[in-house]
């Protein structure tokens, strides 16, 4: 406790945020020295006032720059990512006076959220202003979808055509920010003829690149646009660029394209008539599917419990419903995304809106209908392998009598005929 005194010398420590009084009269002069830490109401002489990217992905390492004042070379920064009950820390390097730069930390173990950064220098305080930033589920490539009149059959030779990106995280959400890095294989194949040393000549196929733009829309959509002048097929592969490095195939790839001189302009169109065809044989093709199968797995009349034939008639529809499951949700989920485009460009998609919403009931409704007679087909199908595999016994003792019959015949021995 400070005495009462007068005439004290009293200093400010700038670098320090803190205050120096030293001696003074309180009966006698006073010899002593006492230190008041002011940070926390003056704050430390540096502040931060944005930081850029404002987000990144919970795997960490993304650079950002911070700008603020006060920032001295010669001195280490260190920036805290506070979740409120943690704060993971990175080291700061300085830039200029107003700029300092970092790696964002790993943030896996935190999960996805927004986090208040602040910053602090060697021996000093945190800052008294602070700036957010949002840690979000990195992109997956298995989850990413890609649709347009760029990935198919009818487009206008010699007319611009696109395609979109939707990038999405592990739990199959769409991404709602940019800076996806994607990789684009886009060419068409031709016929060439080739001259060796010889003079012999042969044809190869030779692959010519088509040359694309991509335009990040920050919300976690791209939409490539490309010219194809010659008529024929164009293949298209996405790829996307994970923060190692590593690249790999976006769902549903790779895609091919068709173009013909006959074909309208207007189909190369998001809005033109051919995503409208997609979108109906889709949709038809879907509906009919979850017709056909439901109807082929109901066991309602029992006649799987006695008829062989009835019995594998439903063991081929449960099949068929896992084997096309990934591409009819892929479908569906492509189709419902093209669907909230062309709503955000003023087309009326109402009717197909509640087609899609409803074929993606049908189709869990379905899954789930096959599981439930899969579980209840089980015993009659190990009775049938056992029944088949007692039946191929039988037909082999069987063979082997007739066999053996044949070898007593006259014929055989005369002209000694091997089976």
């Amino acid at each position: 406790m400070v005495e009462p005194r007068e005439n004290s010398s009293i200093v400010y420590d700038e670098a320090n945020g803190r205050v120096l009084i030293f001696g003074g009269w309180s009966g006698k002069y006073m010899n002593d020295m006492f230190e008041i830490n002011v940070n926390a109401i003056t704050g430390p002489p540096y502040a931060i006032y944005s930081i850029e990217p404002q987000l990144g992905p919970i795997t960490g390492n993304t650079l950002c720059v911070i700008t603020g004042e006060g920032f001295v070379p010669n001195r280490s920064y260190v920036v805290e990512f506070n979740t409120g009950k943690y704060q993971p820390t990175s080291s700061a390097r300085y830039v200029s006076p107003t700029q300092i730069e970092c790696q964002t930390p790993e943030f896996v173990s935190f999960g996805p959220r927004e986090v208040s950064i602040r910053v602090r220098a060697e021996k000093g305080d945190l800052t008294m202003t602070d700036v957010p930033f949002r840690f979000f589920l990195n992109t997956q490539n298995s989850k990413t979808i890609a649709f347009g009149p760029g990935l198919l059959e009818g487009n206008k030779s010699g007319a611009e055509t696109c395609f979109f990106i939707q990038s999405r995280n592990s739990k199959n959400e769409n991404r709602t920010s940019g800076r996806d890095k994607f990789s684009i294989d886009l060419f068409v194949e031709r016929e060439e003829t080739v001259t060796n040393e010889e003079g012999e000549t042969s044809t190869i196929i030779v692959k010519h690149a088509i040359d694309y733009d991509i335009h990040d829309y920050d919300n976690g959509q791209y939409k490539v646009s490309y010219t194809n002048d010659q008529e024929g097929e164009a293949k298209v592969d996405v790829f996307y660029i994970a923060e190692n490095g590593k690249k790999d195939r976006i769902r549903g790839g790779p895609f091919k394209a068709t173009f013909g001189n006959d074909f309208p302009e207007v189909n190369n169109s998001f809005t033109g008539p051919l995503m409208q065809e997609y979108l109906d044989s889709r949709l038809k093709n879907i509906k009919t599917f979850i017709k056909q199968t439901s109807h082929g797995i109901d066991t309602s009349d029992g006649k799987f419990k006695t008829d062989r034939k009835a019995l594998l008639k439903i063991k081929e529809n449960t099949s068929r419903v896992q084997e096309n499951k990934e591409k009819n949700i892929l479908d569906l989920e492509v189709i419902e995304q093209t669907l909230l485009n062309l709503e955000a460009s003023g087309k009326d998609i109402k009717k197909q809106n509640n087609s899609t919403k409803k074929m993606i009931l049908d189709m869990q409704k379905l899954e789930g209908d096959c599981l439930e007679t899969e579980k209840k087909i089980s015993n009659n199908i190990k009775d049938d392998k056992l029944q088949c595999r007692n039946e191929l016994i039988e037909f082999e003792k069987t063979l082997k009598k007739y066999y053996l019959s044949l070898k007593e015949l006259d014929i055989y021995n005369n002209f000694n005929i091997s089976i």
